[in-house]
């Protein structure tokens, strides 16, 4: 009879460090991300198996279901916008949407492993935030860099310098 408690008592154990390990594994970050400077933090977004890593000055904001995942700046009016768009990436229809006086579409720009297509300032006076797109898995991934405009139509230089340090950590996991 005393062998009965000792048994169960064990396969709890086991049964609650196998729950354990899971848990553990689970919030690991799936992709490995060099970080450009010491404090960046790690964004993950497992659904379409996309990270990157993003400066420690920026907060990431909560958003609606759906929605695009929001930065924004401790220190300036900068913010960076990211969002998953359920259609074919297609550059020609890119060029429908392009910046005021830009008929072509954007422009291909290698960072690390993965090549992005920008579109940046365009014309007719107003501001511009720049714009990546990605193909991601045959859909269609956006990031903005968006401000602060400083005596100009595009985002300042200290955005612009970060637009590739950004891009520069980003990973796919998951195939």
């Amino acid at each position: 009879m005393t062998r009965k408690p000792a048994f169960i008592a064990i396969l709890l154990l086991a049964a609650c460090h196998s729950l354990q390990a899971q848990t553990s594994a689970d919030k690991r970050v799936p992709c490995g991300t060099p970080s450009p400077a010491d404090g960046w933090r790690t964004y993950v977004d497992r659904i379409h198996g996309f990270c990157f890593r993003y400066p420690s000055s920026y907060k990431r904001l909560l958003n609606a279901k759906n929605q695009a995942i929001k930065f924004q700046s401790l220190h300036s009016d900068a913010f960076i916008f990211v969002w998953f768009e359920d259609k074919p990436f297609d550059l020609q229809r890119f060029a429908e949407t392009a910046p005021t006086g830009v008929e072509s579409p954007p422009s291909p720009v290698h960072v690390g492993e993965y090549t992005f297509y920008y579109y940046g300032p365009g014309g007719g006076g107003v501001s511009y935030p720049d714009g990546y797109f990605f193909n991601l898995r045959g859909n269609t991934l956006h990031i903005t860099f968006d401000g602060p405009y400083i005596n100009d139509k595009t985002p300042s230089a200290e955005t612009k310098s970060l637009e590739r340090k950004l891009l520069a950590t980003f990973r796919l996991f998951g195939d």
